[in-house]
């Protein structure tokens, strides 16, 4: 498994607009990711998945987050109404029929990706590390608070260790990799 380590400006993310609207936290980074397949990803993950003790791990769960209920719990795992549950969502994205995607290799370096639209360069893979460069003087982005459902699929996914959670495109320069 290869890993590539590009630079690149993350996006950052604006203020309400009661607050101004500024953009905050476009740091130059250097990233590093592993580039493997998402498809072994997503098996490994729902194999975890199959051989853990969910009552266990809800357990687990509901007691590390606060204000946790059965039916989040239920929303979280299975999904209801418009929410997707964790296993539907593992189980679509492995069992889903190969669609065509707007990237193409990269003709220079086979470790990048080029949009077929705009001809743009992207890297992707499993995130493995990032590294502040530069700050944005403006300071860190805002956080936005997380609905209950989504608290509840990210501890699941830390507890069981999910990689393909951890799957990310960047938008590169050809001249920033490392």
């Amino acid at each position: 498994m290869s890993h590539i380590t590009f630079k690149t400006v993350k996006t950052g993310k604006p203020d309400l607009k009661k607050d101004g609207g500024q953009v905050r936290g476009r740091h130059a980074v250097a990233v590093t990711l592993s580039q493997e397949s998402y498809r072994e990803a997503l098996e490994r993950d729902l194999q975890r998945l199959a051989s853990a003790d969910l009552t266990a791990i809800k357990d687990a769960v509901m007691a590390l987050i606060e204000g946790a209920t059965e039916s989040a719990w239920d929303q979280a795992m299975f999904g209801l109404g418009s929410k997707k549950g964790l296993l539907i969502s593992l189980n679509k994205a492995y069992f889903a029929p190969a669609k065509e995607t707007k990237y193409t290799s990269h003709p220079e370096d086979s470790r990048l990706l080029v949009c077929a639209n705009t001809q743009e360069t992207y890297a992707r893979g499993r995130f493995v590390s990032e590294e502040v460069i530069v700050r944005d003087p403006m300071g860190d982005a805002r956080k936005a608070k997380k609905t209950m459902h989504t608290q509840i699929k990210d501890a699941v996914a830390r507890t069981l260790g999910f990689e393909s959670v951890l799957w990310r495109t960047y938008k590169v320069d050809s001249d920033q990799i490392i």
